[in-house]
């Protein structure tokens, strides 16, 4: 009776578990303009990014808010971005968007601070990232 108790409980963890981790997610941190340094375009073998205009900045950080059906991402995918946004808050938090050809047209957002990276949709952005040259 013990053993079958202790599996039901695992099963049920683990069907838990499975619910959670595949809900959607709220934005795990939406930045306000006037808390922006800077934004920067990266392209792979440029050895200086470019920085964006204020305009473009304010366009990116809409477009950055605007991001949905965020997934936790708890291992990286493991591939060097072909270009990047990043931007660097007065905080001193920097926040790099990549994007991610073989996994569709989903994001990846990595923060410091925030546990692991998330996996995010918002097709504007993602556009902007392979006019840069991604992935």
């Amino acid at each position: 009776m013990y053993k079958l108790t202790l599996i039901v409980i695992v099963f049920l963890t683990i069907i838990t578990l499975g619910i959670f981790y595949s809900l959607p997610l709220n934005h795990p941190f939406p930045v306000a303009i006037e808390d922006v340094e800077k934004i920067e375009f990266h392209e792979l073998g440029k050895l200086n990014a470019r920085e964006a205009t204020y305009e473009e900045t304010r366009q990116i950080i809409e477009w950055y808010n605007a991001m949905h059906s965020f997934k936790a991402n708890s291992t990286l995918a493991g591939t060097t971005p072909n270009a990047g946004i990043s931007i660097s808050l007065k905080s001193g938090r920097l926040i790099g968007i990549t994007a991610l050809g073989q996994r569709g047209r989903n994001l990846e957002f990595q923060a410091k601070g925030i546990e692991y990276p998330y996996f995010a949709t918002q097709d504007d952005l993602y556009k902007l990232i392979l006019s840069i040259g991604g992935p």
